[in-house]
């Protein structure tokens, strides 16, 4: 998550993985809204990594390919409900 205008939370970065720890999907997310944090010693994202011309995703898109992954899965992590919620 990054900041973004009036300090509201923004999605970043989607990172799903299987029960075996192989990836199923990781892109760097172009958050909708000027972001005017980007938490980088918590998050690791920096302004280079949400670039489109650096293969970050629009939200619309890293949504759509996230819900097509889950899609009947029983997820487990920690405060899932956060993410889910930005997502």
């Amino acid at each position: 998550m990054v900041q973004v205008d009036r300090h509201a939370d923004a999605l970043a970065r989607v990172s799903i993985i299987n029960y075996n720890g192989h990836i199923l999907y990781d892109a760097y997310v172009m958050p909708e809204g000027k972001v005017t944090d980007y938490r980088t010693w918590v998050s690791g994202i920096s302004p280079h990594m949400l670039r489109e011309a650096n293969g970050a995703v629009s939200f619309e898109k890293a949504q759509k390919h996230t819900q097509k992954l889950l899609k009947n899965k029983l997820l487990v992590g920690h405060s899932l409900q956060h993410d889910l919620k930005s997502l």
